[in-house]
């Protein structure tokens, strides 16, 4: 029987299926971060279908990507077609595909029922964790790479769980019970001061505790908070809907973003502790590791990794400097406001 798949198609695939896999989800987890928020703002079915495609591929092309380098690194130096120096570089790519894994910090959530199945995220989490040491103890002894696929294991586990700790927080039971503690907190206190005369990014940040409960049904309107300020009626139709349009917004971000991990000081250390890890990895693996043994189309993908993720944690950090959850938190002088960043998650 005449064998469908060429000769050539094949050994195409088996040398390059590991490397266009992962050079295909560095792309995708690019145009997450690039477009994922501007489905906040725009109806436009392409921009959404863009960012659908590559939300539901991004995760299966990263599973994909660790089966694949699970099952070459089995093979043993004899029957393996590379070097078993390269086979070292391959367990190093695991530790980017776990960080892929976590998302970029614009989407981790397309719709509200994503938030629902952090539980699976978490097993997911376990388990992909449970083969990148697998295919890293296949490399020892004597692996080159030891000291920077460490220091970016840690890093991939971190934006792993930055992204199953902002579902869990954005899930309908988490959310509503943090909603119902901090109305109960201030219902007394009487520390929500409106004040009429600021912006609309201002105003709309002074109200959004209220916001939260009524969108929950937790309250029936803004006179059942005692607060003070001018209540919501009080505001002309066309301030009125600007102030909306910030709560909307804010609601987006706390939703299908990881603004409630990224703007708290554990989520700051975070990725202050996962920059750093990923540096010390790019520098190490430039000025230490001996590249002469491994492929030179693999020392280019390896390096495309780096510039990769350091770049979008630069994009990243923009984005949370820019959001309308630092804005407001820096234009809002009242130190007991909702969105400045809190001492815990």
């Amino acid at each position: 029987m005449v064998n469908p798949i060429p000769d050539s198609v094949r050994k195409i695939w088996d040398n390059y299926n590991i490397r266009g896999v992962i050079l295909f989800r560095l792309s995708l987890q690019m145009v997450l971060i690039l477009f994922a928020s501007l489905r906040n703002g725009t109806g436009n079915k392409l921009v959404i279908s863009v960012v659908w495609s590559a939300y539901l591929l991004a995760d299966w092309v990263a599973n994909f990507g660790v089966g694949l380098i699970t099952e070459r690194a089995r093979d043993t130096p004899d029957h393996s077609k590379q070097p078993a120096e390269n086979n070292e570089l391959l367990a190093f790519w695991v530790p980017f595909l776990l960080s892929h894994l976590g998302s970029p910090d614009t989407i981790t959530a397309f719709a509200l029922e994503d938030n629902e199945f952090w539980p699976r995220h978490l097993f997911g989490f376990i388990f992909q964790v449970v083969a990148a040491v697998y295919v890293f103890l296949l490399t020892l002894p004597g692996n080159k790479l030891f000291i920077p696929t460490i220091l970016m294991f840690i890093a991939g586990v971190i934006k792993y769980f930055e992204r199953i700790l902002a579902l869990y927080l954005a899930s309908v039971e988490k959310f509503r019970d943090s909603t119902l503690r901090e109305l109960a907190e201030h219902y007394q206190k009487r520390d929500i001061v409106i004040k009429k005369d600021r912006c609309y990014l201002e105003v709309g940040c002074q109200y959004f505790k209220i916001f939260k409960g009524i969108l929950l049904e937790l309250m029936s309107n803004f006179k059942r908070v005692n607060f003070a300020g001018p209540f919501f009626g009080d505001f002309s139709p066309e301030d009125a809907l600007g102030i909306i349009e910030v709560e909307l917004s804010l609601v987006y971000e706390v939703l299908y973003t990881k603004i409630q991990v990224t703007h708290s000081v554990l989520g700051i250390t975070l990725r202050l502790i996962c920059f750093g890890s990923v540096m010390a990895a790019l520098s190490f693996f430039y000025f230490h590791v001996e590249k002469h043994c491994f492929f030179e189309f693999d020392v280019c993908v390896t390096y495309a990794l780096f510039l990769g993720a350091i770049a979008l944690d630069i994009i990243s950090f923009f984005f949370l400097i820019f959001s309308d959850w630092t804005l407001g938190a820096l234009r809002n002088d009242d130190k007991n406001q909702d969105l400045e960043i809190s001492k815990t998650v």
